[in-house]
């Protein structure tokens, strides 16, 4: 999986792209997995940036939260 995200990575900057976004979460997968670590590689070492951007938590995450408010908090639809 991270290599070949990597390799996509590398072959988009040859055609002029200046970077990444990856979504918080990849099935389900936090990004820290050591599955993503080839891109985070890849992408220091082309020199490029990665932007995180942040996704919509696990349900779990937002248990807890009083009605509405982790709506408000953009965290749960």
């Amino acid at each position: 999986m991270g290599e070949t995200a990597a390799d996509e990575l590398e072959r988009t900057t040859k055609l002029g792209f200046k970077g990444a976004m990856i979504h918080g979460l990849a099935n389900g997968i936090f990004l820290d997995d050591k599955r993503f670590w080839p891109i985070f590689e890849r992408a220091q070492a082309l020199d490029v940036p990665l932007y995180l951007h942040p996704s919509v938590p696990l349900p779990a995450v937002c248990q807890g939260f009083p009605d509405g408010r982790a709506r408000g908090l953009g965290l749960h639809g």
